[in-house]
């Protein structure tokens, strides 16, 4: 979906909108476009984006096609990107989830061989639910972590709990958040 560029606390300058996969009904600012931009890009204080000064490009696919998505990161990287945020993907419920590296991996893996780019994958949403909380995709709950964060040279990343402190030895992982190792013929994959 469409970052919300009104809003107070993101600073709208270097931002491009790419909006050729957001048709109706992403053509509506998103709440998690907007929350993403924040975190780079966020002007409110105390609660700064760690990469207020970087020039941002988004786009993606409202359909959430590969093709679509793979079009739009191709069009990131002419635009000059050096890291690609990829904020979506299986979320368990299809039941087509790999728990290994698929066709989509395996493309993010070329982007960093041959254009040099970082690839920063979410982990997703599938960790088991703790004291009742209900995780928001309603996934399956494995804790696996599913396509496009499987590529082998991709910085995969889960959520945690900060606790509201400045320190980070009372942080936790997110209930919700995946975690478990990907597989690997070799065990080895962290």
């Amino acid at each position: 979906g469409r970052i919300a560029l009104n809003n107070p606390y993101i600073s709208s300058a270097n931002i491009t909108q790419d909006t050729t996969y957001l048709g109706a009904p992403c053509d509506q600012p998103n709440f998690h476009a907007t929350a993403v931009a924040g975190a780079m890009k966020s002007i409110h204080d105390p609660h700064r984006g760690h990469s207020r000064g970087i020039s941002l490009w988004a786009g993606g696919s409202c359909n959430g096609y590969d093709t679509e998505l793979h079009n739009r990161a191709a069009a990131a990287v002419t635009w000059g990107a050096q890291a690609l945020n990829l904020s979506f993907g299986c979320d368990g419920k299809e039941g087509d989830c790999s728990i290994g590296p698929t066709e989509d991996d395996k493309y993010y893996d070329k982007i960093v061989f041959n254009d040099y780019r970082s690839i920063i994958a979410a982990a997703g949403n599938n960790g088991r639910t703790i004291s009742g909380s209900n995780c928001s995709t309603g996934g399956d709950e494995t804790d696996n972590i599913y396509s496009p964060a499987l590529s082998y040279n991709s910085i995969t990343v889960g959520a945690y709990y900060d606790n509201d402190t400045w320190f980070g030895s009372d942080d936790i992982l997110y209930n919700c958040s995946s975690w478990r190792n990907p597989s690997s013929y070799y065990g080895d994959r962290e």
